[in-house]
């Protein structure tokens, strides 16, 4: 899969107004979009409560961000639509619902359990895609951003340093929403962060820190710019 040259690859097109993205994608969209939300609806609402809510977060949180950051109005609407979609995995069949609300902090085996969900969205995604157009199977949106956003966006910079910028973002922004979501079930003392406490985990200038190598630092900085001075955040 092209991973290096997302950031090309995102700015060669326009979902506002390329021809296949507008007539075609948007009923597969919303089709995603409805699984996403409803998952879990019997059981635990999850997708309601937790998935739907973090993932409209992220895009809105990366679109803004990135716009902040000078890039062009296509880019930043491709990402959005790409990034908002990019934990369908969680969906998968092959998971046991209950495994993304648990009572306590999971166990390794439930670690490595969910951490298959960047993988397993592909295979939700080909699902959702069986009877759509080679028209829109072919687009760079649907063969290459999507995709990549969804295998992606939890890896470490320190893996990837040509990862590009979209990546970084998406992952910057996912990790932040993920550990500042007030609304999951906390563990231990149940303390929430502060806000310079995820900046401090983020920063990970301890080599034993869960995120140490995970971001470049000067982007760390500039994301939380962002949050200071347009979404009012106090450090």
């Amino acid at each position: 899969m092209i991973y290096h040259n997302i950031d090309d690859i995102i700015a060669s097109y326009d979902i506002k107004t390329d021809s296949v993205l507008t007539k075609i994608w948007p009923q597969y969209a919303q089709k995603i979009w409805e699984r996403i939300e409803h998952y879990g609806d019997d059981i635990n609402h999850y997708g309601q409560d937790t998935l739907a809510p973090h993932l409209t977060r992220i895009s809105e949180d990366s679109r803004d961000f990135l716009s902040y950051l000078g890039h062009k109005d296509n880019v930043v609407n491709n990402f959005y639509d790409a990034i908002k979609i990019s934990d369908l995995g969680k969906t998968h069949e092959a998971f046991d619902i209950n495994i993304w609300k648990l009572p306590n902090s999971p166990t390794q085996e439930q670690r490595i359990e969910k951490r298959q969900h960047t993988q397993r969205g592909l295979e939700v995604l080909a699902d959702v895609l069986k009877d759509a157009p080679q028209e829109l199977l072919c687009h760079p949106h649907l063969q290459t951003v999507i995709p990549i956003h969804m295998v992606y966006h939890h890896t470490p910079f320190k893996e990837n340093k040509e990862m590009g910028i979209m990546m970084e973002v998406a992952c910057i922004v996912d990790s932040f929403d993920g550990d500042m979501d007030t609304k999951k079930i906390t563990h231990g003392s149940g303390n929430s962060r502060t806000p310079q406490e995820q900046y401090d985990r983020m920063l990970a200038n301890n080599p034993n820190d869960k995120y140490h190598g995970g971001f470049r630092e000067s982007l760390v900085h500039d994301y939380f710019d962002f949050r200071v001075k347009q979404r009012g955040m106090t450090l």
